[in-house]
């Protein structure tokens, strides 16, 4: 179905109650909470993917790809995840790993999004030794 069917009219000419008797507020509160969601699932896919990527040139002691790789890794850790963690914090002036830990903090109530989080966190741990 469609966006604006599954959650309302979110651009109807009353600001009050959509189609379906709901508040509004109440329908982008919940459409927030979802792409929270999926804003965490692709951070913590793409955090395992760089994770993954490290793991497997580490590996490949043979090839000039692997020894590049190899060269830009230190002890295991992988320098795009600190200059990662660094622009994160320039373009949203909030620190990426408060953040992620105040998720992890509302499992009880967001048990989803804290898993998600506690992904992004072991992915950044095993690939920031700034972030440990």
């Amino acid at each position: 179905g469609k966006l604006g069917h599954c959650y309302g009219d979110l651009d109807s000419d009353d600001d009050d109650v959509d189609g379906n008797g709901n508040k509004n507020g109440e329908v982008e509160d919940e459409f927030n909470q979802i792409l929270h969601n999926l804003a965490l699932a692709v951070l913590a896919n793409a955090l395992e993917v760089l994770e993954l990527h490290g793991k497997q040139t580490s590996g490949l002691m043979g090839s000039t790809i692997a020894s590049a790789s190899n060269a830009s890794l230190n002890n295991g850790q992988m320098p795009c995840a600190n200059t990662f963690l660094e622009e994160s914090k320039e373009m949203t002036n909030r620190e990426l790993l408060s953040s992620l830990l105040n998720v992890l903090g509302k499992a009880e109530s967001k048990p989803h999004d804290a898993c998600l989080s506690a992904q992004c966190l072991r992915s950044l741990f095993q690939a920031s030794k700034e972030a440990k």
